[in-house]
Order: C-alpha cells, then structure tokens, then sequence
C-alpha cells in the first residue's frame, strides 16, 4: 500500500469498541477507540464505507466527506507521529457481520490515497474477513471442557462454527464410524 503506518483493528462487541496491539519498544500496548463517529476506524465500521481523507486536521474536508466524521488525533499527541492522509477500510463477513477495519496512515510520495489504493485496501479487507471470521466465531479455550478440548485437537476438529456443532459432528461421526465397524464385524464373521 505504500503507507507509513498501518492498524488491523477488530471489533470488541461487548463493549462496542475497536481495538488493536502496537509494538512501542519491547511492549504491546493496547490501542482502542471507540466504534462511533469519532474517529476514521469508528466511522468506517459504524457506516460499513472506506475513509480516504488526503488531510486529517481539514475540518472542512472531513465534513464534505461526511457530517458525523471527526478524526481522533489523539494518537499524534501520544505517539509523536504526524498522521495526514487516512485511508480505513471496515473488514466485513458475509456482507453483514462487522469484524473490523484496516487503516493506512500517510501516502508515501502522494497527496492522498488513490481509488486504486482503495480497490486494494477493499480486495485485502475481503480476505482478512475470511480469515478473522474462523477466530472471532470460535469460543475460548476456556468455555469448551477440557476433556472435549482434548477431542476436537486430537483428531484437528474445526471449532470455528462453535463448540457444540463441532462435538455433534463428532458424535455423529463416531456413530456413523460404529456403524462401519458394526457391519465389518458382521461379514468378518460371516467369513469364519
């Protein structure tokens, strides 16, 4: 994308936030702004459109491009950083389910981002939606019981679609595997 910085940000539903880890040195801190109008990331997810602002501190442009957007440049203040252009992307699963969004920071040698950087941007965010789906829809380790969590590694079961699809599957293939056994059992005697 040819930008300065760039943030993967993933929804928090409980709390209705975004949130993000940026490396600072050997720590991670924690980045999260609220998924409203009050930032570019917020905004994109909160109207499901991209963000291309060619300059974050022009009022006069954030309100052209929408009323409601304002820019959280909070994170300059704290990180040193200048952000000027911002292009944000929301990160959206099966046309419907909000997972998060990719933001661009700073075109390198342009004024702003462009409509191909956009298509680009867009293509990117379809593909991180099929991967962030499989980890967003998949339970904790903690809420599946130990000895089924056990199960579902042992034999590499996809817990994405939930825990109690993924134990039904299961079951319903060891019956469907005695069933087998059932019926080898049958003709190997048969045999004798």
């Amino acid at each position: 994308m040819n930008a300065e910085r760039m943030t993967l940000y993933a929804c928090d539903q409980e709390n209705i936030e975004l949130f993000s880890y940026m490396k600072v040195g050997n720590e991670v801190p924690e980045i999260r702004v609220p998924a409203d109008m009050n930032s570019a990331a917020g905004f994109c997810v909160s109207t499901q459109k991209t963000v291309n602002i060619a300059d974050a501190y022009d009022s006069r442009e954030l309100k052209a491009f929408d009323e409601r957007l304002k820019m959280d440049l909070s994170w300059d203040k704290k990180t040193g950083f200048r952000t000027r252009q911002v292009l944000c992307t929301p990160i959206i699963y099966d046309g419907k389910y909000i997972l998060g969004a990719l933001q661009f920071l700073n075109a390198k040698g342009k004024i702003r981002f462009d409509q191909q950087d956009e298509i680009l941007a867009e293509k990117v965010c379809i593909s991180l939606a099929q991967t962030m789906q499989k980890y967003v829809s998949a339970p904790a380790d903690k809420d599946i019981p130990e000895d089924i969590m056990e199960i579902l590694l042992k034999y590499e079961i996809d817990i994405s679609q939930g825990a109690a699809k993924a134990v039904n599957d299961l079951i319903l293939e060891n019956r469907d595997l005695k069933d087998r056994l059932k019926k080898c059992q049958a003709i190997f005697e048969g045999l004798k």
